[in-house]
């Protein structure tokens, strides 16, 4: 009788932990998912690892672009977890045009991890900079999958910076390949994709749950050029550095200049 009794007390005890375990588990997933903060800002807007005061330029977790043919186009989403993240991943989905049903591959889509280093002194601090961890290296998103480096402090912002390409198609040492050798126009004489709106989605896996970001877009009908010919060096600052003791006169600015 005693040994029945105590085998029911051990089999109702580990039921007990089992059960504490799971709603544990449970619970943990679901805070997990509402303390991961996704959002995107402007491409030129630098964002600190270790400030949090961004409402002004913060947007919406989403990617909507417009691009000219022939050119390159980044944007960044910004992850800001509440507690520390041991794993994520970023992947992004073919985009489709949903009127042409035409596809823009996602392997015209780099993804990078953006690396910070520390500023101890801003010099230049009118737009209110201060000392901090800035957004510096950009880090292929499979490198960092490879050497484990895919973990976020809780409280850090981690930025994930995307390069769209409109570049035509590239053969094995990065040429522009020749759709048609007698064209003389850029948009006939090369491979480009089409012109359109396309969508997709971006996922990124933290490992016991996966959240998403739509992606829009939108290629218009223009083309930025293969080939320069227009003058792009005007030297506006030639003056700098040179003595003051330099003749200023129009004569001598003429003389500077032959």
């Amino acid at each position: 009788m005693r040994k029945k009794t105590k085998r029911a007390i051990a089999l109702l005890a580990c039921s007990v932990m089992l059960s504490s375990s799971f709603i544990s588990a449970c619970k943990k997933e679901e805070i997990g998912a509402s303390e991961i903060e996704l959002w995107s800002t402007y491409n030129t807007q630098k964002i600190k690892k270790d400030q949090h005061d961004y409402d002004a330029v913060k947007l919406d977790a989403k990617i909507d672009l417009t691009m000219a043919q022939g050119e390159y186009e980044g944007a960044q989403i910004i992850i800001t977890p509440e507690e520390d993240v041991d794993y994520y991943n970023v992947s992004i989905s073919d985009l489709t045009n949903v009127e042409t049903g035409e596809t823009y591959g996602k392997d015209r889509v780099e993804i990078y991890k953006q690396e910070y280093i520390y500023i101890s002194t801003a010099y230049k601090n009118a737009d209110g900079e201060t000392p901090g961890f800035y957004p510096d290296a950009l880090i292929p998103m499979e490198s960092i999958v490879e050497f484990e480096e895919n973990k976020i402090s809780a409280g850090d912002n981690q930025g994930i910076y995307f390069r769209f390409s409109t570049r035509p198609e590239l053969d094995e040492n990065g040429v522009a390949v020749i759709k048609d050798e007698t064209a003389t126009e850029d948009s006939k004489r090369y491979s480009y994709v089409p012109f359109g709106t396309y969508t997709g989605t971006i996922t990124i896996d933290f490992g016991s749950e996966k959240r998403e970001v739509p992606v829009t877009l939108n290629i218009v009908d223009a083309m930025v050029s293969e080939t320069t010919h227009s003058k792009t060096h005007f030297g506006t600052w030639w003056f700098t550095g040179l003595p003051a003791s330099m003749n200023w006169s129009q004569e001598g600015i003429e003389q500077l200049n032959n």
